[in-house]
């Protein structure tokens, strides 16, 4: 009897030994894991900004010189880079406190807002020099865990899917505050509440806007 008493009291102790080893090992596993991703997108992020600085260089080397062809070129490539970013974007949207620490999370939102305020003027510097009328600039200022906002969110998707190769879509957290841009286009463009969006830095909407209505303004 005593034998097996102490039997039973040896594997309590090994299961419960083992269980601890397994939670840390996971726990280690997980949080290699979120260091992997993130090191991930802000590789992809240091490329994106190589690729958009790589191609602004062209654009000024042939901004006397660009005639019909060198402007499509650029159009579908500058529309490749857009893709990148907002790809880069989703991937970030997926990332919590939970497994990285708040700078880290906070230093890459700043990088892609950086990116996507870049993205903006090389657009407006790309219809300038090429009269490209049919690419359209969509402001998007959200607000995290704001149901509307997450409504306009999906029906600027469904606007994106119709006109993948012209809307060019810049999403902002207007609560953002880490990020001095973020306050400086909000005040540009008396941004007062979420959720608003902008076309062509002409129409403003300050509530949520349908489908219909935005492809109408493009």
């Amino acid at each position: 009897m005593v034998i097996e008493n102490s039997v039973k009291k040896y594997l309590m102790i090994t299961s419960f030994i083992i269980a601890i080893v397994l939670f840390f090992a996971g726990l280690g596993l997980g949080l290699a894991f979120d260091k992997m991703r993130t090191s991930e997108i802000d590789t992809l992020m240091t490329k994106n900004q190589i690729d958009m600085e790589s191609f602004l260089l062209q654009q000024q080397l042939l901004s006397n010189n660009l005639d019909a062809a060198t402007c499509e070129v650029a159009k579908t490539r500058f529309v490749e880079l857009q893709n990148q970013r907002a790809d880069i974007g989703l991937k970030l949207e997926s990332y919590s406190t939970k497994t990285i620490s708040q700078t880290e999370l906070d230093n890459l939102k700043r990088k892609h807002i950086i990116l996507s305020v870049n993205s903006m003027i090389m657009l407006e510097n790309l219809k300038t020099n090429c009269g490209f009328a049919n690419l359209d600039a969509v402001l998007f200022f959200y607000a995290s865990q704001d149901s509307e906002s997450t409504r306009q969110g999906l029906v600027l998707d469904e606007v994106y899917n119709r006109f993948p190769d012209s809307v060019i879509i810049f999403a902002f957290d207007a609560n953002f505050k880490q990020e001095p841009l973020v306050d400086f286009l909000r005040a540009k463009y008396n941004v007062t509440t979420t959720p608003t969006i902008i076309i062509n830095n002409g129409q403003k909407h300050e509530s949520l806007t349908q489908v219909d209505e935005i492809v109408k303004e493009l």
